[in-house]
């Protein structure tokens, strides 16, 4: 099940995995995982102490799938 919520985000970082660009952000001591693809104009500019509204699979890593 998917869930929405509003993040503040405490760091970002990200990794390239298969020619894919990750974006890992954390907030709260979770961390968030969110592909390029999910949002490509708004991902590369995020920064720390900004807040977003994301939806995301709940796991291990929690899964980005829509960024508002």
């Amino acid at each position: 099940d998917a869930k929405e919520d509003s993040i503040k985000i405490d760091s970002v970082s990200t990794s390239v995995l298969d020619g894919t660009t990750y974006y890992y952000l954390k907030s709260n001591n979770k961390v968030y995982r969110a592909s390029i693809k999910v949002n490509e104009t708004v991902l590369p500019f995020i920064k720390t102490g900004d807040t977003i509204t994301i939806t995301y699979k709940e796991g291990k890593l929690n899964e980005i799938i829509k960024i508002k």
